[in-house]
């Protein structure tokens, strides 16, 4: 699972961002000596090492942030440097369901940043990397929400100019968020942009030329370039050579996705070539004119007309009326030839005469017979099976609510129902418990009196007091009433009871505790203060006195004593 920067739940307050960044390196060789920067504490690099965006916790908030960190070039003016917050604070006016928020951003000495909200999810490139490719259906869900975001954003003259799968956040609700969007792409503290043969993959014609105008309808063309990487599964074009990528996407006319994608519909392969059109006048002239089309993609999904249509006499959507006309005026000539003549050998060609027009006919019925017909129990579980196989969150959500759900609507009774629950139970109680150890780890207030009793057990789990999480679930299960918005905290509590009951009788929590503290005590041997103030906190916050009273006075002791920095 990738982390993504995104964050969902982030109050809509203006950050502090006159702050002092110290000892940090972009691209880092170095570590940082201090890891705060103003009220955000930096965690981990997101991208792996030499990334300048980092996870950050908004530490009066407990909020999770992502903050990208840009270099300022030595005498660097003060004008550059206004400009870089003024592109902030109009980034900060980009407020949209499918477009990552900017929070805003400062320059302090030779750093700039901006700050994102923050989720965990994954990118479309992870997504794509799993899977390969995507349905049609997906992707006109997952196009429909990026064509949102930049409606929206262009709407106030902001252009992306670098759309990229890994700039495609999915969230585990299947939310699409785009990230990066830029004011200004080139110059500024923006550092060199290296073009590979990734980059170069999304690249429009006019950004391949050297004096090309970029417009909203460059990202339209890369837009496409997208929606026909999840189509077909390879970009629209490949090749070794960053310059051979350039040429083919100023000069080349992409395969169409109708030859290697069957079931696209035809209106959707015409849209996708429509919008990787070389000259950006014969592209969608904006990215609402594309959204209208992608809804009239939803309205047909329905009819299910494929490319496979078309393999049958050339029928298509678009022509099918003028067909059956020639059709009946072929048929109605052939009705009036009454009289016998010698036979002669048909001038006309095959697939105008009468046999193969039937037989195409008969074939476009059978085409759209089956694909009208609901699928049945078994595929739709075989599909849902296929999904949970890969283990990711997306495909699991993915799974259960486009096949189980479905699925338990139309069979409540059938033969696979049961495990059909049981999925999507596992799936319910899964992301309960990651919800609920984020709010242990945030401090956030729990929804309800259900969940804070959860809450308390998962505590004692994550310590690994098994006798005292065994006792909260049996106590939860005998004061969770088991209405329907407690169901899932109730199974909850009997799933850690089942797992803590099959490894037989727990160690009891006086025999824990001692094994705690000691294991404090060799932290504090081999000088891993932290560790050890960590055991003697929980110790002191989560046991009561009154019946824990030796463990938790000796904790409490050993926090008292001096730290070397008081000595």
């Amino acid at each position: 699972m990738t982390s993504a920067h995104t964050m969902i739940g982030m109050k809509a307050r203006t950050f502090s961002f006159h702050v002092l960044i110290r000892g940090m390196k972009i691209g880092g060789t170095s570590t940082m000596s201090t890891s705060r920067i103003g009220p955000l504490a930096l965690e981990e690099p997101i991208g792996g090492p030499g990334s300048t965006l980092y996870r950050a916790i908004h530490v009066e908030q407990k909020r999770a942030v992502a903050v990208r960190l840009f270099p300022v070039p030595f005498g660097a003016s003060d004008a550059a440097k206004r400009k870089f917050v003024a592109e902030a604070d109009q980034l900060k006016s980009l407020l949209h369901p499918n477009i990552v928020r900017c929070y805003g951003g400062a320059v302090v000495e030779d750093q700039a940043y901006l700050a994102y909200e923050f989720i965990e999810g994954q990118t479309l490139a992870d997504l794509l990397d799993a899977r390969g490719h995507l349905s049609w259906e997906q992707v006109v869900d997952i196009a429909g929400q990026i064509c949102g975001a930049l409606e929206h954003a262009h709407g106030q003259q902001i252009f992306h100019l670098a759309l990229a799968l890994q700039k495609i956040l999915l969230t585990e609700s299947g939310q699409v968020k785009v990230a990066d969007f830029r004011v200004e792409r080139q110059g500024g503290f923006n550092p060199p942009v290296r073009l590979t043969t990734l980059r170069v993959s999304y690249l429009s014609p006019e950004q391949a030329t050297s004096n090309g105008v970029t417009t909203e309808r460059t990202d339209i063309y890369v837009f496409g370039c997208l929606m026909y990487r999840m189509l077909v599964g390879v970009p629209p074009f490949v090749a070794d050579d960053v310059k051979e990528l350039a040429r083919m996407h100023r000069e080349v006319a992409a395969t169409r996705v109708s030859t290697q994608a069957l079931d696209c519909p035809v209106w959707l392969d015409r849209l996708v070539q429509q919008m990787m059109e070389k000259d950006p006048n014969k592209r969608p002239y904006t990215a609402a004119a594309v959204q209208l089309a992608i809804e009239e993609t939803r309205a047909n999904i329905g009819k299910r007309r494929g490319v496979a249509e078309h393999a049958v006499g050339g029928v298509s959507a678009l022509r099918m009326g003028q067909n059956k006309e020639e059709a009946r005026n072929l048929l109605r000539g052939r009705r009036k030839k009454k009289k016998r003549r010698p036979r002669r050998e048909s001038s006309t060609p095959f697939y105008e005469q009468v046999w193969f027009l039937a037989g195409a006919i008969v074939l476009l019925i059978a085409i759209v017979i089956f694909f009208m017909i609901p699928p049945s129990e078994d595929k739709m579980f075989r599909r849902a099976e296929e999904m949970l196989a890969t283990g990711k969150r997306p495909d699991i959500r993915r799974a259960i609510d486009s096949q189980l759900r479905p699925m338990l609507r139309r069979f409540p009774e059938g033969k696979h129902a049961e495990r059909a629950r049981s999925y999507i139970d596992d799936y319910e109680m899964d992301a309960l418990q990651r919800r609920l150890e984020l709010n242990i780890r945030l401090q956030r207030e729990p929804k309800s009196d259900a969940e804070k009793q959860v809450i308390e057990i998962l505590r004692f789990k994550l310590f690994g007091d098994q006798q005292r999480t065994l006792r909260g679930c049996q106590l939860a299960l005998t004061q969770i009433d088991d209405s329907k918005e407690n169901r899932t905290v109730r199974l909850l509590a009997q799933r850690m009871e089942n797992e803590i009951e099959k490894q037989g009788e727990p160690t009891s929590s006086i025999e824990f505790l001692a094994t705690k503290l000691n294991e404090a005590d060799q932290s504090m041997v081999a000088e891993n203060r932290v560790a050890a103030r960590r055991i003697w906190n929980t110790i002191v916050s989560l046991y009561p006195e009154s019946e824990f009273a030796e463990p938790v006075a000796k904790a409490r002791e050993r926090l008292e004593l001096p730290s070397e920095e008081d000595q």
